[in-house]
């Protein structure tokens, strides 16, 4: 047969895998291409250019439209030869095919540290409410509370739950000069109350393994226990 072989659901897996830069996925494909057209047909020059057409309207479609450019001539380089060798054709299109993968990798990767930091400046605007949480703040950024968790944690390498109990036991702290000893100070109440940590209100005793877990120092002493 001359047609060339693309049909359209290895077009639509090909652009799927480029645009989530799933290299492997996208190697399985081309290698499937590689052997229809190159190994069970023997495609005409007019079948190849169309074929390499398509390809590159896809790839269009999944990277950066300079940078395409930039290698279309290279991989292009092909076509000027008085045979065209498919196996060399097909070695080019997987080291771009990789290089766009690696790519939209990595921009990805920056549009979720972006994103994150997005929610740490959200809660840190709001951390005082005591409905901070992840229910709410995955309602605000539209995601569930199990994928904001999970990014979350991969952005930043810490737990929401523990960047949230941070911020308010760390202004807790850092707001009160003088704290008593006494088991239910109405300073570390209402203070307790105030950063939306409620959990600790009138629970002072528990401030200085907080101090210590939260802000990691042992000068704990300094700002709790002591009188002036």
């Amino acid at each position: 047969s001359s047609e060339y072989y693309f049909p359209a659901i290895a077009e639509e897996k090909l652009k799927e895998c480029l645009s989530a830069g799933q290299w492997q996925e996208t190697k399985d494909i081309l290698t499937l291409l590689e052997t229809e057209n190159c190994g069970n047909r023997s495609l005409r020059r007019s079948q190849f250019i169309k074929l390499n057409r398509r390809i590159m309207d896809l790839l269009g479609l999944v990277w950066k439209q300079e940078e395409l450019k930039e290698k279309a001539f290279w991989l292009n380089e092909v076509f000027m030869q008085p045979e065209i060798a498919g196996e060399e054709y097909f070695q080019r299109l997987r080291q771009l095919c990789r290089k766009i993968c690696n790519d939209n990798v990595e921009k990805k990767q920056e549009q979720r540290g972006l994103l994150v930091e997005e929610i740490k400046e959200y809660i840190r605007e709001h951390y005082c409410e005591p409905d901070m949480g992840l229910s709410r703040v995955g309602g605000e950024f539209r995601m569930s509370e199990s994928y904001l968790s999970t990014l979350f944690k991969e952005q930043s390498g810490g737990n929401f739950a523990d960047y949230v109990e941070a911020l308010r036991i760390e202004n807790c702290v850092w707001n009160i000069p003088v704290i008593g000893t006494g088991a239910a100070d109405p300073e570390v109440e209402e203070m307790a109350l105030e950063q939306g940590a409620a959990d600790y209100a009138a629970k002072p005793h528990t401030m200085k393994s907080l101090w210590k877990r939260v802000i990691r120092v042992t000068g704990f002493d300094c700002w709790i226990g002591e009188e002036e």
